[in-house]
């Protein structure tokens, strides 16, 4: 036991080392872009240059050189307010208070402290104010999709120091959670709508719409929010870029929007239910399960299906039975996997009886489990891609 705390201990202890280093290079390329930049291009240039420096970080050869995007965020403003105490560098200073906008709770607040620090120095009045915080300045809009299971949020920001810009989350919950597959800022909200759909696919989204929200405890349950090292990990380039942003703004979208009060449960639709619903929808077609093990295979699936947010469980598209069909056969023994996996184009095939899902979408969702289920690819499966239906 001690042996392998004191491992954890020198394992953290190397990689923030590691996280400091790459702050103390990376450090002068943000300062060199805060000497001529207005605050909203100086934040979308950091974020950028944050996206490359956190995704070489986690593709380390070594896993113990592998540094995580908050150990790393944590390491630049440490950094950065060090370089800002030794030297009152305005640039530096200017990057610190960038960081500290971008950085969601609780990472914002250590920023926020470090900052305060320095202001209560002697001479640290004559810093300039930290860059003043957006806010959201309209109603917060969202769209879903035909399927019911991928969501285009977004939200218009105002600062004094910028023009207005609408952020978009486009969230994909066909797995076992919601993830954000992609965000950022639009110059209006036509265009974010415009680059969700693209992101979905015609075939489920062309004629969606956004409309202003109308149930706060699912949207608050589907934005993304800080949660540690409990992360996915996996995210390109362009999320990285966005993932402490997408954070920060779903925040001030939760804020905004007010207590959601208790989650809808959706239709109610639950394992136990859905299990005899289901098992009486296959007697019906003379596909009765027979035995123990048939059983049991149902059971596992309806349980397995049980995605959060709950009230998504009637949801189903080919993506969704596609991640199934991985997940399944990650997690289970290859025998009751295959099991549990026969029973998908059938399981499709009740749930968009039971949505009302329109013949043409159904259809795809039933040929995607038949082809997901005879698939032999063992491609490890990413939350995270951005699918079209």
């Amino acid at each position: 036991m001690r042996d392998g705390v004191a491992h954890r201990q020198r394992l953290q202890t190397h990689r923030s080392k590691r996280a400091i280093a790459a702050a103390t290079l990376l450090l002068p390329e943000l300062a060199e872009l805060a000497a001529d930049r207005s605050a909203a291009d100086l934040e979308d240039a950091i974020c950028a240059r944050l996206g490359e420096r956190m995704v070489a970080l986690e593709e380390a050869e070594a896993v113990e050189d592998k540094v995580n995007p908050n150990t790393f965020a944590e390491a630049l403003v440490t950094h950065a307010a060090e370089i800002v105490r030794d030297s009152s560098d305005a640039h530096a200073w200017r990057v610190l208070g960038t960081v500290a906008r971008i950085l969601p709770f609780p990472l914002n607040e250590e920023a926020a402290v470090a900052m305060a620090e320095l202001r209560a120095l002697p001479g640290g009045g004559q810093l300039p104010s930290p860059p003043a915080p957006v806010s959201v300045s309209g109603p917060v809009l969202w769209a879903r999709d035909a399927y019911g299971s991928r969501f285009g949020i977004t939200a218009m920001f105002s600062a004094p120091d910028r023009a207005d810009r609408w952020y978009l989350w486009d969230v994909d919950a066909c797995g076992l959670a919601a993830f954000t597959v992609h965000s950022g800022y639009f110059p209006d909200a036509q265009t974010a709508l415009a680059r969700w759909r693209e992101g979905v696919g015609d075939a489920s989204a062309a004629d969606a719409q956004f409309a202003p929200v109308d149930d706060i405890a699912l949207v608050s349950e589907l934005l993304p929010a800080e949660e540690g090292f409990m992360r996915i990990g996996g995210e390109d380039v362009a999320q990285m870029a966005e993932y402490h942003r997408e954070k920060r703004l779903a925040d001030e979208v939760r804020t905004a929007l007010g207590d959601p009060g208790e989650a809808a449960p959706g239709d109610g639709l639950h394992p136990e239910r859905a299990g005899a619903l289901f098992t009486a929808w296959l007697t019906e077609r003379g596909k009765p399960p027979v035995g123990e093990a048939a059983d049991e295979a149902i059971d596992e699936l309806t349980t397995y299906w049980n995605d959060r947010p709950n009230a998504l469980y009637h949801t189903c598209s080919a993506h969704r039975v596609a991640n199934a069909v991985r997940g399944i056969r990650d997690f289970y023994q290859a025998h009751f996997a295959e099991q549990m996996v026969a029973l998908l184009p059938d399981w499709a095939a009740w749930l968009s009886s039971y949505n009302g899902t329109p013949l043409p979408l159904a259809e795809r969702a039933i040929r995607g489990a038949h082809e997901a289920a005879a698939s032999t690819d063992r491609t490890p499966w990413n939350p995270l891609a951005r699918v079209q239906e």
